[in-house]
Order: structure tokens, then sequence, then C-alpha cells
């Protein structure tokens, strides 16, 4: 499902482009390397547990604006490979970030909420193409050594 919101809406990442002054044959560039964004935030923050937040943000009940920190985390990664990827400034490369990642957060969303995948943590990992299996069994296990690591800290310094 990434893939095909992010064919659909590149003629709207050209017209972000045509806007900073980039060469609209980076279109293509810049819908891979937002999907790669994407896909490494939602990874970075289920694993570290914040799967609530994702599922906010995707359902509609989270901003898709700079002031959410996963749409700012995102909006960062693909700056950073824009910057790197395609040598653009890193300003200009802010620039397209900060207008292109709402929009596709948005368009996620949008697919999302319109029921064409299970309103599920599974079913939003599946339509990113992610494996949600290995994705929610890390998260769980890492919360797992989180919250036994608190507790074993808390009773540790009751009996020692």
């Amino acid at each position: 499902m990434l893939d095909q919101l992010l064919n659909a809406a590149k003629s709207q990442i050209g017209d972000v482009l045509s806007k900073n002054d980039v060469s609209l044959d980076k279109a293509d560039d810049i819908a891979s390397l937002s999907g790669e964004a994407v896909k490494e935030e939602v990874l970075s923050q289920a694993t570290s547990g914040n799967l609530d937040g994702i599922m906010n943000l995707f359902s509609g009940k989270a901003s898709a604006d700079q002031s959410n920190p996963i749409v700012a985390g995102i909006t960062s990664t693909l700056t950073d490979k824009v910057v790197s990827g395609l040598g653009l400034e890193s300003g200009t490369a802010k620039s397209i970030a900060t207008t292109v990642i709402p929009m596709v957060v948005n368009m996620i969303s949008s697919k999302f909420q319109s029921g064409d995948a299970p309103n599920t943590q599974e079913g939003l990992m599946d339509s990113l193409g992610m494996d949600s299996g290995s994705i929610m069994d890390q998260a769980k296990g890492m919360l797992g050594d989180k919250a036994k690591d608190m507790l074993g800290g808390g009773l540790g310094k009751l009996f020692g």
C-alpha cells in the first residue's frame, strides 16, 4: 500500500520540488526516500515501545505536523537522506521534507481510516510493507526487558 500511495503522491511531490527550485526528475527519488524514512521511524518507534503513538498518528488521533515527535523524526530522517543521497542543501532538503512528510502521513492515515487496511497495529505494519510479526516481537521483547529492569532494580534496592 505504501508504494502505491507514494506513486500517487509523485505529482504533489513534483509541485513541492518546483516551489523549491529542484528538478522534477528528483520526484521518484524523494518518493522512495520518503517511504524509507517512514518505515525507519515507524520501526524505531515500535521497537522503543511507542506503538500507541504510531497508531494515534495513523488513525488521525494525533497531528501530522512537526509538533508530533514521530512526524518530526520522519522529517529529520528524510532531510538527512535527501542531503546525503541527492546532494541537496540542508535548508532545501528540510523545506521539502517538512511539506512532503505530513502529506504522506495524511495519505497513509486516510487509507488506514478508510478501512483499506485492518485498523490494527499488525494491519498498519503490513500496509507499510513491514513484517508486523517480527516488529511486534521486538517491541514486546523490549517492553518486557524494560519492565524486568524496572522491577528488578526496584526490588534489588529493597533487598540489597
